[in-house]
């Protein structure tokens, strides 16, 4: 988590997120490769920390797993907002040496605002 996205914590704060962050994802992967593997499927799961942009590092850890599908979700950005940060899953389907499964959400209008959920 670069600082500039939150200039009013101190550095210690960031690491201490950065690393619950980190720990968070062990469990989850950890817990979800489990369930794949309890349904017959080779699963491994690994958390590595990236040393590029969320997109590259997707694309060499599929070559480096010799993965046959790489799946993920998709926050629906468009315009300016996918023009300025980029599509992470768009940058897979052109670029992954796998297939690639891409699973959107979906708009729900609330009074306030439109939230992106999940498939449920």
């Amino acid at each position: 988590m670069p600082i500039a996205e939150f200039p009013h914590l101190k550095l210690k704060d960031v690491e201490g997120l950065n690393r619950v962050a980190v720990q968070d994802a062990k469990r989850y992967a950890g817990s979800e490769a489990a369930i794949l593997r309890k349904a017959g499927l080779e699963a491994e799961s690994d958390t590595p920390l990236p040393h590029d942009s969320d997109a590259r590092e997707i694309v060499k850890e599929a070559g480096r797993w010799h993965a046959h599908l790489v799946i993920l979700g998709s926050r629906g950005r468009s315009g300016f907002k996918r023009w300025t940060m980029g599509s992470v899953s768009e940058h897979e389907a052109l670029h992954a040496p796998c297939s690639v499964e891409v699973i959107r959400g979906f708009r729900i209008q609330t009074k306030k605002s439109t939230k992106l959920r999940g498939k449920e």
